[in-house]
């Protein structure tokens, strides 16, 4: 049996294309899923090599088959397709009425041209009709031809035990519709009549003494044009019913009446003529004379009101026109206030950004303060002048990753709740795991200095870059002239500024912008002499929240005396798995296209309210981890724009592979093979 799903295409066959399931077939039904990824690895799609048949946004049947030689994306492609017709469901209705509402009525549908549709009827059957739109409204009614013999058959109505596909019932392929049952006539009212007619005028033979039955087609189209006119067939009568119920409440109304009529009698003779028309008499008098005064009293007090007040009703009328006015001009204020604000929020941004410059210039020693100093203050001159954006300063040799690159803030930042599935698509694109990447982001941005081999270093953090920091990253070089705490922050041999200090200075002042740092090559400094005093100053609270360290190795320390054994416990090695061969930002790069980056706004990062991290900290004592809360909540903190169950899995599962505990979930590879790694370099 095929295992039919439901789906579409994601985009125009070209001619491949790749189907988006939507729905799968079981027991009659369509139902519904989600983790799609779990039936089609690794992304949930399934890849049409081929062209399908069909257009984007065509709903259709398909199934699919495994490739064992196939990508790990495109592990399976389409196979069989089926066309589908949607269902329209009328068991609840009576046979009668649901032909008089297509076919009489009509029924309202969205604009477009014919269309195929199954009706579900009553006791298990259904016919199959097509539905033309009417040229002068909106409804659709079914096409006449061929209505007065409809083919009926079996129908399945286990359909409706399922769920609804962009909101309509459709077939299921050789499961919905069944075996041919019988034939209907659903013609029109007056065909059928007509039919009936010329049947009834076939066989009627005149009994003695009575009326023959009209026997010309001029009698029979004199009997339809006369119930047409006067509105007398089933679907016309919508008029006549209502007079019908009305004709009806009316005459017992009247009957009500007229029974009364001896009662109303009955009593009026018992009163004295007389007194009641003198009753009504002065009854008549006091209410006229009511009326004139009272007209006559309004009249005079509204004149002397209008008399005594007439200048302040022509002072009303100018403050009204003058109010009036002043909205118009506080409307147009308010416009140029608003948009006067953002060209000064941008224009203190680029003079924030100009400012950062100016501060990584003054710190470089020996070099000539005038020339820079005073192209940029020309920029800021042209900044608050409105003439363009800051130029930057272009140093005499090019720097790449030394020195921090200015963010582009016209770019809007990426929402924070799309951050998870940005680093799926990220880590996909680049070939690392989606999960990994996850975990990585989380105990980075929790503060964590990250430890990477250097033969992939720098492949992860481009990758992590595109997301988070518009591909931005600056790479710090040690060598073994790093003898201490100092050098990690001016070059030993210069006294430059070094590519760690321009990004801390950078993420100092623009605490918006996330920016990253990798220390390459440990292995070839004495590491005991600075590696403890620097992790300190990364776990002070003087460290920007928006810089984001790594470091790397390339084997074992150049001198081993100078090794630290407890490395494990300062930072957090890692060994993240990397897709062999070619990856789709490999081929961006051979055919020159542009990887689209993003980057996320620190300071609009989602934070937990009171009571929520009151939650968050029971929860870490919970995993009964009192002894070393730090790193979990910080994670949990980190991991709050994300957060959902399988999010707090990848914190508590993280948190035991780092502290040797026992996780919840699978065990991280990355961390495991991280921690190999090291033990195999210290050791």
């Amino acid at each position: 049996m095929t295992n039919w799903f439901l789906g579409k295409c994601m985009y125009e066959p070209r001619p491949f294309t790749r189907i988006l399931p939507l729905a799968f077939a079981r027991d009659g039904s369509w139902l519904s899923w989600t983790a799609w990824e779990e039936i089609f690895p690794n992304d949930g799609k399934v890849f049409s090599p081929r062209h399908p048949g069909v257009t984007a946004n065509t709903l259709f049947a398909f199934d699919s088959v495994e490739v064992a030689d196939a990508l790990k994306t495109d592990q399976f492609h389409l196979g069989e397709i089926q066309k589908i017709e949607e269902v329209l469901d009328y068991t609840d209705f009576d046979p009668e009425q649901a032909r008089r509402e297509l076919v009489e009525t009509g029924i309202f549908r969205s604009p477009g041209g014919r269309e195929n549709v199954i009706v579900a009827l009553a006791g298990d059957q259904c016919v199959r009709i097509t539905l033309i739109p009417h040229s002068a409204g909106k409804n659709s009614f079914a096409d006449l031809s061929g209505l007065d013999r409809l083919v009926t058959f079996d129908f399945n109505s286990s359909l409706f035990d399922g769920v609804k596909v962009e909101g309509r019932w459709f077939t299921i392929p050789d499961v919905t519709v069944g075996q041919q049952r019988g034939v209907v006539d659903w013609s029109v009212d007056k065909d059928f009549l007509d039919s009936l007619l010329k049947k009834l005028k076939r066989i009627a033979t005149p009994e003695d003494g009575t009326v023959p039955f009209p026997s010309t087609k001029a009698q029979v189209q004199a009997i339809l044009t006369t119930l047409d006119r006067f509105e007398l067939f089933p679907s016309q009568q919508t008029g006549w019913q209502v007079a019908n119920d009305r004709i009806k409440r009316f005459s017992a109304d009247l009957s009500l009446g007229v029974e009364k009529i001896d009662q109303i009698v009955s009593v009026l003779s018992a009163l004295s003529p007389i007194e009641e028309r003198l009753r009504a008499e002065i009854n008549a008098r006091r209410e006229r004379i009511t009326m004139e005064l009272r007209n006559r009293v309004e009249n005079e007090v509204r004149r002397e009101i209008e008399e005594k007040h007439s200048s302040l009703v022509v002072r009303n009328r100018a403050l009204s026109e003058e109010n009036e006015k002043l909205a118009e001009e506080s409307a147009r204020l308010s416009e140029e206030i608003k948009e006067r604000s953002s060209k000064r929020s941008d224009v203190l941004r680029e003079v924030e950004a100009t400012i950062a410059d100016l501060a990584l210039v003054l710190g470089e020693p020996g070099i000539a303060i005038s020339e820079p100093v005073r192209r940029l203050a020309s920029n800021l001159d042209n900044i608050l002048e409105d003439k363009g954006h800051l130029i930057e300063m272009i140093d005499e040799m090019p720097m790449p990753w030394i020195q921090p690159r200015r963010f582009d803030k016209r770019v809007m930042p990426t929402e924070w709740r799309e951050l998870a599935s940005t680093l799926r698509d990220a880590a996909s694109l680049h070939g690392f795991d989606g999960s990994e990447l996850t975990g990585i982001d989380i105990l980075v941005r929790a503060g964590e200095a990250i430890l990477l081999s250097n033969d992939i270093a720098i492949s992860l953090i481009r990758c992590y870059s595109s997301v988070v920091a518009q591909g931005h990253f600056s790479v710090q070089s040690l060598d073994p002239s790093t003898f201490g705490h100092d050098d990690i922050w001016r070059m030993p041999s210069t006294g430059a500024a070094t590519a760690f200090s321009r990004a801390w200075k950078s993420a100092e002042q623009d605490r918006s912008a996330m920016r990253i740092v990798l220390l390459e090559g440990i292995d070839r400094t004495p590491l005991n002499l600075w590696i403890r005093s620097f992790v300190s100053v990364l776990t002070s609270p003087e460290r920007p929240p928006n810089l984001l360290v790594f470091l790397s190795m390339g084997g074992r320390v150049i001198d081993s005396e100078r090794n630290v054994g407890g490395l494990g416990e300062l930072v957090i090695p890692i060994k993240p798995t990397h897709q062999a061969g070619l990856t789709g930002d490999q081929l961006q790069r051979i055919f020159r296209e542009q990887t689209a980056k993003g980057w996320f706004d620190h300071l609009t990062q989602p934070r937990p309210s009171k009571s929520e991290f009151q939650t968050l900290l029971q929860r870490c004592f919970e995993w009964k981890i009192s002894d070393d809360v730090g790193l979990p909540l910080r994670a949990q903190l980190a991991a709050w724009p994300m957060q959902s169950p399988e999010t707090d899995v990848l914190i508590r599962t993280i948190w035991g592979d780092l502290r040797g505990k026992e996780p919840v979930g699978e065990v991280m590879k990355m961390i495991c093979a991280g921690r190999e790694w090291l033990k195999s370099i210290i050791d």
